[in-house]
């Protein structure tokens, strides 16, 4: 988190999609990378994270088949539907 920030969590529920918002600081590329390869965490041997394998991410695809991050002018869309 940002230096002084309070951590935070916002979850809205629509009648097609779950939002998930927080204030962490944010993603880089390396991280944007990992979400698409499994053994490729950022978190590894990092104090205050959990997770590691790269498969954390991976579960959201037993809720939905088109999940989508946007963050620090990222912007990610998987489509299994689409791409099998």
């Amino acid at each position: 988190y940002p230096a002084g920030a309070v951590p935070e969590l916002l979850l809205v529920r629509g009648a097609e999609a779950i939002l998930v918002a927080n204030n962490e600081k944010g993603f880089a590329e390396a991280d944007v990378r990992a979400l698409c390869d499994v053994g490729r965490s950022t978190k590894a041997r990092q104090a205050g994270y959990i997770g590691q394998k790269g498969i954390g991410f991976k579960s959201v695809f037993r809720v939905t088949e088109a999940p989508q991050i946007h963050s620090n002018g990222f912007s990610v869309a998987f489509d299994t539907a689409r791409n099998g």
